[in-house]
């Protein structure tokens, strides 16, 4: 064979190698599920280990279950029967000046005195009520004003006043409010009295909750293992730069990608992901940023042009395989002065006088719009404004505006209601009021300047467009053909770090 043969034989050996699935190295990763919650409730179908503050140790039980959350104590008078004997009993407490308040569980009347402002008040309250001979115990109930506690089925409710891990707990699956996940998961404490969700998962059995979550399950499936491969390489990327969320490597909402868990799993995805496994982007020996979103609205756009710094690979283009994504939006005028209120940091004045585009990026998206209110002009970057509105209601980059029709809308209270909580200089006008004895109110129609926002595609537009994926791959393209188009200069390879 010759030295130029051989070569070339090399160089497709490698080729193959680096796109082939290739088994990496385990790794882990911290999901934020959601932000900061008043109280979550956990489900652990196959039982697990619990942990709880201090060292201690929980076995739960398949079925079991654990709450975290605000909660204030309250003392349960025994479990009394008729709701004449629970009165009885609470009334038999007199010196104790608290609320009392019957819940009826079970077939009985059950008292409770509360809520305490702390447990040790709840817990010398009950000790009264047993030195009086009435049966108590100390209870507890959720209050946004409340404690941070704990409890599990079987084990008693307790306070934690303490910043950082609460409890974590492990087995072969949990659920979060009912949505399954696989791998571990830790409730942290907050500052703000909230907790936190985070669940530790490996990676693969992360991107299985990803990709069905990201794209239709039933998509070609090249276009499911380019997504796999762009999720797979996303959360690396952002887990060796420290992450994006303090605590926490990734969120699971769009801030960063759509992590669904193992309730949303897919045969078909879980394939993708299995066929790809431990296969990433680089772009020379670093990871790529491969960001993406649903639909580029025709062509991508540069990632200067939305984030103001230049990336080789990020570079906006036609997308030809791509259908239309057509949408519109109907946006009340006061909540536009309200998103604009927010770009500006200052109250803004309504009515708006005027609404123009100044200035698009060469790929036709706006870039900065002019905004005329008593209050003055307003010149802004129109990606800041569309995130102000919100992503779901001005979709993409391409858009356009006009003032709408008004509109009636029903409000439940009379016109001087009305009238009485409204801003001054509010350009909503009463029309008329439709007495509703029978529901208790009065139903007035009102009516509110609009503006109407239409357009195509969906997302920021860097990146891989997910609709082009679909698109390209029923052309009959590969997934790295795929990925080479959305991320030139780039090369597929396994992942090889920690």
């Amino acid at each position: 064979m010759s030295g130029a043969r051989a070569l070339l034989v090399a160089a497709i050996i490698i080729t193959w190698l680096t796109m082939a699935a290739v088994p990496s190295e385990a790794r882990t990763l911290q999901v934020g599920l959601g932000s900061g919650r008043a109280a979550v409730s956990l489900g652990f179908p196959a039982g697990a280990q619990l942990v709880l503050p201090g060292g201690d140790t929980v076995a739960l039980a398949p079925g079991d279950w654990v709450w975290v959350g605000l909660a204030r104590a309250m003392v349960q008078l025994g479990r009394s029967g008729p709701r004449w004997v629970a009165q009885q009993m609470a009334e038999a407490l007199g010196s104790v000046e608290l609320p009392v308040t019957y819940r009826y569980l079970q077939g009985s009347w059950i008292a409770y005195l509360g809520p305490f402002v702390s447990g040790s008040e709840a817990w010398s309250a009950a000790k009264q009520a047993q030195q009086a001979g009435i049966p108590a115990r100390v209870v507890w109930a959720y209050h946004p004003e409340g404690e941070l506690t704990i409890s599990w089925r079987g084990g008693a409710l307790q306070p934690v006043s303490r910043v950082g891990e609460l409890v974590r707990a492990s087995g072969t699956s949990f659920t979060v409010d009912g949505r399954q996940y696989r791998g571990e998961v830790h409730i942290w404490g907050l500052p703000d009295g909230t907790v936190q969700v985070i669940n530790e998962v490996d990676l693969e059995a992360y991107l299985r909750g990803v990709v069905p979550a990201e794209m239709p399950a039933e998509w070609p499936l090249e276009a499911l293992k380019a997504q796999a491969i762009a999720a797979r390489t996303y959360a690396l990327r952002h887990c060796v730069a420290g992450g994006r969320h303090e605590g926490f490597d990734l969120c699971d909402g769009t801030h960063c990608q759509v992590y669904a868990g193992a309730g949303r799993e897919h045969p078909r995805t879980d394939r993708a992901v299995k066929d790809t496994q431990g296969v990433v982007l680089w772009f020379g020996d670093r990871l790529a940023d491969t960001v993406y979103h649903a639909h580029a609205g025709g062509r991508t756009e540069d990632a200067e042009q939305i984030w103001g710094s230049a990336v080789p690979y990020l570079r906006g283009r036609p997308v030809p395989a791509e259908p239309p994504r057509l949408w519109s939006w109907m946006l009340p005028e006061v909540e536009l002065l309200q998103a604009l209120a927010r770009v500006v940091r200052q109250e803004v004045e309504g009515p708006l006088v005027e609404f123009n585009v100044l200035q698009w990026f060469p790929s036709g998206r706006v870039r900065r719009v002019s905004l005329v209110t008593p209050s003055g002009q307003y010149v802004v970057s129109a990606e800041r404004l569309r995130s102000a509105i919100g992503a779901t209601r001005v979709r993409s980059g391409f858009w356009e505006v006009a003032k709408g029709q008004e509109r009636t809308m029903i409000l439940g209270m009379s016109a001087a209601q009305v009238a009485a909580v409204l801003p001054a200089g509010d350009p909503v006008r009463i029309t008329r009021l439709v007495p509703a004895p029978a529901l208790g109110v009065s139903y007035c129609t009102r009516q509110e300047p609009l503006w109407v926002f239409w357009g195509d595609g969906f997302g920021h537009g860097v990146g891989m467009s997910q609709w082009g994926a679909q698109g390209l791959a029923l052309d009959g393209w590969t997934h790295g053909q795929i990925l080479q188009f959305f991320y030139p200069g780039t090369r597929l390879g396994p992942w090889k770090g920690p």
